[in-house]
């Protein structure tokens, strides 16, 4: 035994890479997805670093094993990144197709990564740090381009209506977000030269894109080989409740938990969005529901628990812990990639309030493969549409019951994220990127990859060919015609 742990030890070292994980600090969902991503790869074996640029102060890194190089960016980064959230009740009030509001989103955020991106270009000494190291593998998220130096809407869309909001929705988000990334394109070129890559170029030859979703939980939609499905990465094994939340479960036979996320405060919402959730909280008194509520002493909260004996309000909730409890029915949440993925793997009903950026698609492909009911968060102001949908999922056995095959399909896949995450990844390490991989489309200009050229050339020649056609055919009908003209006369 001592002989082989020896030799699966060596066989370990020999085969470790140096891997760098570029993970900006500005969201808890993103930095908490690639933290994991940069333990995992050290649980397998790997010496990795995880470069952090610190955009928010306050939040969290993701990654507790990882070889950690802070970078503090400054004060106008962190006042940058504050503008582009802006108040944090907007996002229960603006609409969901917003052109001015998506503009506005993204010119901030294009500013704050371009003010961040110019801070990290300024130390001279880390880069030259990083390149001394000679990682074998850089991995970088695609929404801050600076690490590497798409988003994607796939709806359910039938009709011709539907179809014409996604493309729109699509030129929205290419239009507005996109100069963001040519002003941090513009800094690299600035420093480096012209010659630099764009960054087209230089994310077209990546080995491997991991994408944060579950195809198991998605629509059905076309994709590349290289696109490799990693979701549920971070997802913990619960653990057992400690005495006081268990009693909190346990009071009642059935539980209904509700949080927002940590974007969305739920001590920010409207006064009528609190009243209306406080109706649909007394139309099950025999329920209990536990609130995440980021400010449990303040006067609301005070007045809604003293009224409701089976509300409890939470500055702070052990969730994922609370949904594998078997009293738990529901989940009212705002359909982050994080919540769907929770909800799936404990089979739990859940009503999605999405509110912004993917929770309306993740939301809805739920709903779409019978988990969860989905109502618009500008329906959080009537408690009959809450009760009516958290009633149906809470009832109807379908929910459930989809959920639990679910849950299974996602224990006993064939490859486990984790795996596809380290063999993808040791693959990149020692080949590259694969030109098999890389799509010619990639090549192709706006005309070329939508055959436009084409069209209009089979379009052309259709209309000369009809044309041709019609001409000769008028041609001989007018001979006929003074062929008939002649006989009459002669007759």
């Amino acid at each position: 035994m001592r002989l082989l742990l020896f030799l699966q030890a060596c066989f370990s070292i020999s085969f470790a890479f140096k891997i760098l994980v570029y993970n900006s600090k500005y969201a808890h969902s993103h930095s908490n997805f690639i933290g994991s991503v940069a333990d995992i790869l050290v649980e397998a074996g790997h010496n990795v670093t995880s470069l952090i640029p610190v955009l928010d102060v306050d939040g969290k890194d993701g990654t507790t094993k990882s070889n950690k190089i802070y970078l503090d960016l400054g004060e106008k980064v962190h006042q940058a990144l504050h503008d582009s959230i802006g108040k944090h009740d907007m996002f229960f009030y603006t609409p969901y197709f917003d052109p001015v509001g998506t503009y506005m989103g993204g010119k901030a955020m294009g500013e704050m990564f371009e003010s961040a991106c110019a801070e990290t270009l300024k130390n001279e000494e880390l880069i030259e740090r990083l390149r001394e190291e000679k990682y074998d593998v850089m991995m970088a998220e695609s929404f801050d381009m600076c690490g590497l130096g798409s988003y994607m809407l796939k709806f359910d869309v039938h009709s011709m209506y539907d179809r014409a909001l996604n493309l729109i929705s699509e030129f929205l988000i290419r239009w507005f977000f996109y100069p963001g990334r040519w002003k941090v394109e513009a800094l690299f070129k600035q420093k480096y030269g012209k010659d630099f890559p764009d960054f087209k170029e230089i994310s077209s030859n990546v080995a491997y894109v991991f994408a944060n979703s579950e195809p198991l939980m998605e629509f059905g939609a076309p994709t590349m080989s290289r696109v490799i499905a990693i979701g549920g990465l971070g997802a913990k094994e619960p653990k057992k409740l400690d005495e006081y939340w268990e009693g909190v479960m346990t009071k009642r036979s059935k539980v209904v938990l509700i949080s927002f996320g940590s974007v969305a405060p739920s001590e920010e919402l409207a006064d009528d969005k609190k009243q209306s959730i406080l109706k649909t909280v007394a139309a099950f008194p025999s329920m209990t529901f536990i609130w995440k509520y980021e400010n449990p002493e303040d006067e609301f909260a005070l007045a809604a628990k003293k009224a409701h004996p089976n509300l409890i309000l939470s500055k702070w909730t052990p969730q994922h812990d609370l949904l594998n409890h078997p009293n738990m029915a529901a989940f009212i949440s705002h359909g982050g990639m994080g919540s769907c993925m929770e909800v799936a793997q404990r089979a739990i009903p859940g009503l999605f309030i999405p509110l912004f950026g993917d929770q309306p698609k993740n939301a809805w492909a739920m709903e779409y493969n019978g988990l969860a009911k989905v109502i618009s968060k500008f329906d959080l102001v009537r408690p009959e549409v809450l009760i009516v949908n958290l009633r149906e999922i809470i009832e109807n056995k379908k929910y459930r019951e989809n959920g639990k095959r679910l849950s299974k399909m996602l224990a006993r896949k064939p490859f486990s994220s984790r795996d596809l995450l380290i063999k993808y990844t040791e693959f990149a390490a020692e080949f590259g990127p694969s030109s098999a991989l890389r799509p010619q489309s990639c090549d192709m200009s706006f005309i070329e990859y939508h055959n436009l050229d084409i069209i209009v050339a089979f379009l052309i020649f259709g209309v000369v060919a009809i044309s041709i056609l019609v001409a000769i055919t008028a041609k001989i009908a007018k001979r006929c015609l003074r062929r008939d003209s002649v006989k009459e006369k002669r007759s």
